[in-house]
């Protein structure tokens, strides 16, 4: 049996932007739901969802490292980051080598995808971002989170146990 130790925590939810305020919301029975604001919902049965507000990806990384990011792999990357914070970690070269990370996703960029196919639909294939075809995949996440940290320089092999919402280890091979 594999064990793991959780040495720190991090979260960007609708209902708190680190660990210690989604709790404190959480068990305070605070709600995250309330009018969609990302998009227009005239036209829509449904104008209530729970979004995550108040997030600047540039608080959390290199702005521009994240203009290159789908939205949940910039909250995935943003809760590591708030995870390795928690936990004190630093990396050696020799650490970064061998590191590894699970990040659980449910499904990727879906907002990114369908911007991309009114752009291939207005302008053209030839306008459609390079990028579109992995931005919507959940092993986007933790593979930015990989190239944030420095610890992937080359592609990482995947180990995976599918779930509804499945998470993914990336461990660089020796």
């Amino acid at each position: 049996m594999t064990r793991a130790l959780v040495t720190g925590l991090g979260a960007i939810t609708p209902i708190g932007l680190t660990a210690h305020d989604f709790w404190e919301n959480l068990v305070a029975g605070v709600s995250g739901a309330s009018q969609i604001t990302r998009f227009d919902t005239t036209n829509m049965p449904v104008t209530i969802a729970t979004e995550v507000k108040g997030f600047e990806a540039g608080n959390y990384m290199d702005s521009k490292g994240a203009r290159r990011m789908s939205r949940f792999a910039q909250f995935a990357v943003a809760a590591a980051q708030l995870a390795a914070d928690d936990a004190k970690l630093t990396l050696t070269d020799e650490e970064r080598r061998r590191a590894a990370s699970a990040i659980a996703t449910g499904s990727g960029g879906a907002i990114d995808t369908m911007d991309e196919v009114l752009v291939l639909n207005e302008r053209g294939p030839a306008r459609v971002s390079p990028s579109t075809s992995r931005s919507w995949r959940r092993t986007w996440a933790p593979a930015r989170f990989q190239c944030t940290w420095g610890c992937a320089d080359r592609p990482l092999p995947a180990l995976l146990r599918v779930r509804a919402v499945s998470t993914r280890t990336w461990r660089r091979s020796s």
